[in-house]
């Protein structure tokens, strides 16, 4: 690489640039160029330039700040063009932002270069339009090449068409994949945001019991442009809308947007009272199906058939609690419980409402939150086998007996209903994440690793847990280093979650960053002042000697 010069802002000359390799990828700034083995892509100046710069300070975080003072420099710009450029850098990289290979996003303080990076001697990128041709560098090798080529197609053509009779859509519905953004809220009155979010997960839940969709669902409920989407996800459509909610009436757009060649395929409006929500959500679920014609078994048919309440009052207080229980503290956590009861004496035989009733208890048992229940975890168990006992086709049900067996230390019985859960719903990212727990309270942490990857692959705006989750098995697998920065992620979206802090103590005093370690176990003691070290550590559910001895150690300084 170039030596930089002494000053912070230095922008590297691309004219004068070496040819480097950044992981696959060759780079050759002079033609504003990159190319691997099977294809070749043209940057803007301003792309390669932002490239240059981060792999110039390869490893070390680069402020937005000097991105903006360096590369538009005596121009004004605002942050958004930063964005715009590493959303084009990234595309071009295949990159994912969720799960980077080549350049990751630190939350409030910039961009680093984590590829590795190699020098190469110069070459002209305009001789080599790709690399795998250039290898062929005689008319009868490409003749060869060309007749390979066609050979392959004919086989290809006769294994499909032989296939068809048995699996008539297998290869068109095996590659589809589908992104459900969050539905805006443009009502006047922004409590009605819970509605919109509720309305959003239910379609998803419906879309997720399809075993022919892979259904990629970012809730984080942050605003995200189509192009961002596209990069980060690569999906086939994107599904997205907006709701508008006043008193009874309910309006509701909906748009299918191709990402081949950005094109809506359909807009949808549906007008209605708030009665009319379970109808509507049905039709908004089968025109999508229509849409993407979907092979759906009778089976699958039954489970997007089946209502989750016919009482609409129930409903709407049901998806109140939902907000209030993805919050994650002591105090919501009772809200969502005084919530769910309420939706409960509404409609007795309702049957998520039990179960999102016994995963409140769960949460009081795992967190030692203090509650009026002196016995959470045999609360937990009673409302969930009456959820059970209500509705035995319902994937959440089984999530939340699987959660229960986590915390209680059946690993065994916690995977088994883990894995019931994906039977019934495919892509259901919870289900994944929570696997990733249990895998690593048995050790297994490849398996861990390999189920968030997934989770985060199917829901990219997964919330700190997903990264807490993935942290913790990359701990105890001995990779300080990457647990810190998703220990970092998961912290910049829940500052005050216990079980974040604690680790960071413990993978800070573990990499030697001492007064980190300190200024975090300070933090800690200010948010939770009535915490207890042993007792936190007497109630987790690590089983292993091992595990708990090692996390005790990383704890003292």
């Amino acid at each position: 690489m170039n030596t930089p010069a002494t000053s912070d802002n230095y922008l590297p000359d691309l004219k004068k640039h070496k040819p480097f390799k950044l992981g696959d990828w060759h780079i050759n700034p002079t033609t504003l160029t990159i190319s691997n083995a099977y294809s070749q892509v043209k940057l803007e100046p301003k792309v390669m330039e932002l490239l240059l710069l981060l792999a110039n300070n390869q490893g070390q975080v680069v402020s937005r700040q000097r991105l903006k003072e360096t590369i538009w420099a005596g121009t004004v710009v605002s942050y958004d063009a930063i964005s715009k450029t590493m959303i084009k850098l990234r595309k071009a990289l295949g990159d994912n932002s969720t799960n980077p290979a080549y350049i990751e996003t630190i939350p409030k303080r910039g961009y680093r270069l984590v590829a590795k990076i190699e020098t190469i001697g110069k070459y002209d990128a305009t001789t080599i339009p790709w690399p795998i041709i250039g290898k062929f560098n005689t008319w009868k090798s490409l003749t060869s090449l060309l007749i390979l080529t066609l050979l392959l197609l004919t086989v290809w053509q006769v294994f499909k068409y032989s296939n068809t009779e048995k699996s008539p859509s297998f290869i068109h519905e095996t590659a589809l994949s589908l992104t459900v953004l969050p539905l805006k809220n443009l009502s006047n009155n922004k409590e009605d945001n819970y509605f919109a979010a509720g309305l959003t997960s239910d379609l998803i839940t419906d879309l997720a019991k399809l075993s022919h969709l892979k259904l990629i669902a970012d809730q984080s409920q942050t605003a995200i442009t189509f192009s961002e989407e596209q990069e980060n996800t690569q999906v086939n459509y994107i599904l997205s809308g907006d709701i508008i909610r006043i008193d009874d009436q309910l309006r509701i757009n909906v748009r299918l947007q191709d990402t081949n060649n950005n094109q809506y395929l359909w807009t949808e409006r549906y007008k209605g009272t708030l009665s009319d929500i379970f109808n509507l959500q049905d039709e908004i679920t089968n025109k999508i199906v229509t849409s993407l014609t979907l092979t759906v078994s009778e089976q699958e048919k039954k489970r997007m058939a089946i209502r989750y309440t016919n009482n609409i009052d129930a409903y709407d207080i049901f998806l109140k609690a939902q907000e209030q229980l993805i919050i994650y503290t002591a105090e919501t956590n009772q809200l969502a419980r005084d919530l769910y009861q309420k939706a409960i004496k509404l409609d007795q035989s309702f049957a998520r409402a039990y179960a999102g009733l016994a995963l409140t208890y769960a949460l009081d048992f795992r967190h030692d939150w203090l509650s009026d229940t002196k016995n959470p975890i045999e609360n937990a168990i009673k409302y969930v086998q009456q959820a059970l006992n209500l509705n035995n086709e319902l994937p959440e049900i089984y999530w939340v007996l699987s959660y229960i067996n986590n915390i209680q230390g059946n690993f065994d019985n916690a995977i088994s209903y883990a894995n019931k859960t994906l039977s019934l719903q495919p892509s259901y990212a919870d289900a994944y994440a929570l696997l990733t727990g249990i895998y690593t309270y048995q050790k297994e942490y490849s398996k861990a690793i390999d189920a968030m990857n997934t989770a985060l692959t199917l829901n990219p705006g997964g919330g700190h847990l997903y990264y807490l989750l993935l942290a913790r098995a990359q701990y105890f697998n001995n990779d300080p280093q990457n647990a810190l920065l998703n220990l970092q992620r998961a912290y910049s979206r829940n500052p005050s979650s216990l079980e974040t802090l604690i680790f960071l103590i413990a993978v800070n005093h573990r990499l030697g960053n001492t007064e980190d370690a300190k200024w975090i176990w300070n933090e800690l003691q200010l948010q939770h002042p009535n915490f207890a070290l042993k007792t936190w550590i007497k109630d987790a559910p690590f089983n292993d000697k091992i595990q708990r001895a090692q996390l005790v150690e990383d704890l003292k300084f």
